[in-house]
C-alpha cells in the first residue's frame, strides 16, 4: 500500500533475526514472500531496460516460474524503534539511517510538564523535573543492573503526576508525590541500598516527606540537610496507611474518601465475581481502595504485584464486585503464545472453529480482562500488550485489528472520506469501559518470573499487594476457623507472630521463601479439621517441602519456638528427619519413627494368604477399631484384610479399598469368584456413595484455587464413571 511499517522493540529480537529478515528489503528493496511471490521496487519494474546493461530489469525476467511479482511502492518506508544495546551490530547499522533521540533536560521537562498535565501545579512540576535531574546524576555511578532496576521513564512520571492530581484528599491539599514515585519504581522489592538511594534522590528534588513507615522496620537515614525524618518505607505497600478509609456502596456509586465511582450496569451478571474468601479488614479494604483509586484516576491498565498468597486475586475480585464490572479471566503459563491470548480454538460437531479469546471479548464488550500469573508467560507475549495499552492498536491473527484513540478515529475518517459510514469490517473498536488488570508475583528470586516490570512495567499503574500487618492477619485467621479461635485463640496469636517473623527474615535474606498469608491459613484450616492435632503437627503438614533442607528446617522450627509455638522442633524432627536422611529410609510419621515400614514383594502363593471364616453376603463398611489391632479374615472390622463383606484390602465383597496399616492377607481368586452379582452391584453402589461424600467434603474445604484438590475431584469423577 505504500505506507510506513513501524517495528517497535526490535532490540528484543534474537541476534541476527533483523538482518536476515529485512536485509534484502532495506538494501535492495526486494523481498521473497513465503507464498512464492516477490516484492520488487516499482522503479525497477517500470524503468525500461537499457541496452548493454548486465542487470536484467524487465518484469518477465524478474519473475520465477509459478510465482507472482508485486510492485513495492516508492513511498514504502521502514521505521525501527529500539533501545541502545549490543544488538546494534555493524551489519544491522548498515541497513538503517540511525537517529538518536536526546533525553529532555530538566529545564525542558519543567517547561513541558505544565502543558502535558495542565491540572498539576507549577511546584509539583518543578519537583518532578528536579527528581528526573537528580535521578540521572545518581544513576551514572550505578551498575547496569541497578540502573535498569531504578529506571524512571517519562511515561511513568506522567502517570504519577496525573494520579497525584486525581487523588485529591478531602482537605484539598495536593497529596504526597513520594508514594507514587515508589509505586512507579516498585521500591518495595528493591534491595535496601537502592531504596535508600531513591529516597535520597527524592530528598534532593525537594519532595515533601510523607511520614509513612516501613512495613519491615527499615529506619530512615538523615537527609542531605541533616534532618532526621520519619521512618523510611521500603515501598508503597498496602500496610503503610495506618488510618482507615471509609468505603460506602450504594446502588449507583462506590464512595471512599472524597472520591466516588459510578457502578456499571452489567449485561452478563454471571461474569461479575463474588469472592467467597474475602474478609473485610482494614488491610483488605485498603487494597481494594487503591485499585478503585486508580480507576478513579482514569487508569485503564493496572499491575498488581506481590508475593504468592497475599490476596491479589481476592482484592481484584472484590473491586470488580463493588464496581459491578464483568470479568474475563485468563491464567497465563510458560506455554502461552500471542495466538492463545487472542484466539480460542473450539471443537464443535467435529469441526474446528476459532472464537475470540477472553482478552478480545473484554475489548469488544467493555469488560475487565484479568491476566493472572503474568510473570510466568514469555516476555515476548507480554510485550505485545504494550501496543494495546500504549498505542491502542493490536493486530490479530485472523487479519482483524484492535484500534482505539487516534488510530480508531483515523480508520473512521478514512471510511467517511470514501463516502461510507462506520468502520472497516476488519476493525475491532476498543470499548470505553475496557480495562486490563495484570497480576504477577514479585520479580526475581525465588519466583523466577520473567522480566515483566523491566520490559513493560511503565505502561501499567503499578500497585504492590503485601502481606497484612499481624493484627489484620490474626483477624483473618480467627475468621477462617471460628470454632478453633474460640477455644485456642492464643495459638493463633503465636502463629501469626511466627509468620510475621518469617517474613522479616525473608526481607533480611535469612530465608529465601517469603512465607505468605496462604500458608498461615492452610495451617489453621488443618487445625479446624483435625482439632486433636497441635500447631506443630499442622506445620509439618503445610511446610513439608522444607523436609529436604535440614538447616532450613531447623531455622524454621526455632523461629516458631521463639514465637510461642512449642514443640515445633520436636515435631519437625519426628516428621522429617528420616525423609531428609541419607539413604531415603521410609518411616511412619504417625508413629514418630517408632516403627519402620517393611515392604516385601511375594510371589503368587507365597504367604499373605487368608481363608475367610464367614460366608459372603452383602458388602458393608464395618466397624473401626480405635486400637489399630490387626483383623484378618473376619466380617466385622473395617480396614482388615481377607474379610468377607467389610471394606478393606485383600477381601472378597468389600465395597472399597481401605487399609488400617497392618499386613495385607489376600484371599484366593476362587474365593473372590464366590461373590454374587447382587453383592457386586451393592458394592459398586456403596463405593460410589463414599466417593460422592468425599467429593462434597473436598468442595466444602473452600480451596477451589488449589490444583491438587481440583485433581482429586477430577480423579473422583473418573472413578465414578469407571
Amino acid at each position: 500500500s505504500g505506507g510506513t511499517a513501524v517495528l517497535d522493540g526490535v532490540h528484543r529480537l534474537p541476534r541476527g533475526t533483523l538482518a536476515a529478515a529485512l536485509g534484502r528489503l532495506c538494501a535492495d528493496r526486494e523481498l521473497d514472500l513465503p507464498d512464492g511471490s516477490r516484492l520488487v521496487d516499482e522503479r525497477r519494474l517500470r524503468t525500461p531496460p537499457q541496452h548493454g546493461d548486465d542487470e536484467v530489469q524487465s518484469v518477465d525476467n524478474l519473475s520465477v516460474p509459478g510465482s507472482q511479482v508485486a510492485e513495492l511502492p516508492t513511498s514504502f518506508r521502514v521505521v525501527a524503534l529500539a533501545e541502545p544495546g549490543s544488538w546494534l551490530t555493524p551489519e544491522v547499522a548498515a541497513l538503517f539511517s540511525t537517529h538518536v533521540l536526546p533525553e529532555l533536560t530538566s529545564s525542558d521537562l519543567e517547561a513541558a510538564l505544565p502543558a502535558i498535565v495542565p491540572a498539576a501545579s507549577l511546584e509539583l512540576c518543578r519537583q518532578a523535573a528536579q527528581l528526573v535531574a537528580s535521578h540521572k546524576a545518581a544513576t551514572a555511578s550505578l551498575s547496569a543492573r541497578d540502573r535498569a532496576a531504578t529506571q524512571l521513564s517519562l511515561r511513568a512520571l506522567l502517570r504519577a503526576l496525573r494520579r497525584s492530581v486525581a487523588q485529591q484528599p478531602e482537605s484539598g491539599q495536593t497529596p504526597s508525590f513520594r508514594p507514587l514515585v515508589r509505586e512507579a519504581l516498585l521500591t518495595r522489592f528493591l534491595p535496601s541500598a537502592l531504596q535508600d538511594a531513591i529516597e535520597g534522590w527524592m530528598d534532593t528534588a525537594g519532595l515533601p516527606l510523607d511520614g509513612s513507615r516501613s512495613p519491615h522496620g527499615t529506619s530512615r537515614a538523615k537527609t542531605s540537610g541533616g534532618r532526621q525524618g520519619a521512618d523510611r518505607p521500603t515501598g508503597t505497600s498496602l500496610r503503610q496507611a495506618k488510618t482507615s478509609v471509609s468505603l460506602e456502596v450504594t446502588d449507583e456509586f462506590v464512595c471512599f474518601g472524597a472520591l466516588q465511582l459510578p457502578r456499571r450496569s452489567a449485561q452478563r451478571p454471571e461474569l461479575i465475581p463474588a469472592p467467597r474468601d474475602y474478609f473485610s479488614s482494614d488491610c483488605a479494604n485498603r487494597a481494594v481502595i487503591q485499585i478503585l483509586a486508580c480507576e478513579a484516576a482514569g487508569e485503564r491498565a493496572l499491575l498488581l504485584m506481590g508475593n504468592q498468597g497475599v490476596g491479589k486475586n481476592v482484592a481484584a475480585d472484590r473491586a470488580l464486585q463493588l464496581l459491578r464490572a464483568e470479568r474475563e479471566y485468563v491464567q497465563l503459563h510458560r506455554d502461552t503464545t500471542v495466538a492463545s491470548l487472542t484466539v480460542l480454538p473450539v471443537l464443535e460437531d467435529g469441526r474446528l472453529r476459532f472464537d475470540d479469546a477472553p482478552l478480545v471479548r473484554a475489548v469488544r464488550f467493555g469488560r475487565v480482562c484479568v491476566l493472572d500469573e503474568a510473570d510466568k508467560a514469555p516476555t515476548e507475549v507480554m510485550v505485545v500488550l504494550r501496543a494495546l495499552v500504549e498505542d491502542g492498536e493490536l493486530a490479530l491473527g485472523d487479519g482483524r485489528r484492535i484500534l482505539a484513540g487516534a488510530a480508531l478515529r483515523a480508520a473512521r475518517a478514512a471510511v467517511e472520506a470514501a463516502g461510507g459510514t462506520g468502520l472497516p469490517a476488519n476493525v475491532v473498536p476498543v470499548h470505553e469501559d475496557f480495562r486490563l488488570w495484570v497480576l504477577a508475583n514479585r520479580p526475581g528470586f525465588p519466583f523466577h518470573g520473567n522480566a515483566l516490570f523491566q520490559e513493560c512495567g511503565d505502561i501499567f499503574a503499578a500497585l504492590v499487594i503485601d502481606n497484612p500487618e499481624p493484627a489484620s492477619e490474626l483477624a483473618l485467621l480467627e475468621h477462617s476457623v471460628p470454632t478453633f479461635a474460640r477455644h485456642r485463640r492464643q495459638e493463633l496469636v503465636n502463629l501469626s507472630r511466627a509468620f510475621a517473623d518469617l517474613r522479616a527474615m525473608a526481607e533480611r535474606g535469612a530465608v529465601v521463601h517469603p512465607y505468605s498469608m496462604r500458608e498461615a491459613v492452610a495451617v489453621v484450616r488443618h487445625l479446624e479439621s483435625f482439632p486433636e492435632d497441635d500447631v506443630a503437627e499442622a506445620l509439618t503438614n503445610v511446610l513439608a517441602v522444607e523436609a529436604f533442607d535440614p538447616p532450613l528446617r531447623k531455622q524454621l522450627a526455632e523461629a516458631f519456638e521463639a514465637a510461642g509455638v512449642h514443640g515445633a522442633v520436636r515435631a519437625f524432627d519426628a516428621a522429617f528427619s528420616v525423609v531428609a536422611a541419607p539413604g531415603g529410609q521410609a518411616a511412619s510419621r504417625t508413629a514418630g519413627l517408632s516403627k519402620q515400614l517393611d515392604i516385601r514383594y511375594l510371589k503368587p502363593g507365597e504367604g499373605g494368604s487368608s481363608t475367610p471364616r464367614t460366608a459372603s453376603s452383602m458388602p458393608k463398611h464395618g466397624k473401626v477399631d480405635p486400637t489399630g489391632a490387626a483383623h484378618v479374615g473376619g466380617n466385622t472390622w473395617a480396614g482388615g484384610s481377607g474379610g468377607s463383606d467389610t471394606a478393606g484390602l485383600g477381601g472378597r465383597g468389600g465395597p472399597y479399598r481401605l487399609w488400617d496399616g497392618n499386613p495385607v492377607h489376600q484371599v484366593s481368586d476362587a474365593a473372590k469368584g464366590e461373590v454374587s452379582a447382587e453383592a457386586l452391584a451393592k458394592a459398586r453402589e456403596l463405593a460410589q456413595q463414599a466417593f460422592r461424600d468425599r467429593l462434597r467434603e473436598i468442595e466444602r474445604m473452600d480451596e477451589r484455587r488449589r490444583p491438587e484438590n481440583a485433581l482429586r475431584r477430577v480423579m473422583g469423577h473418573v472413578y465414578l464413571a469407571a
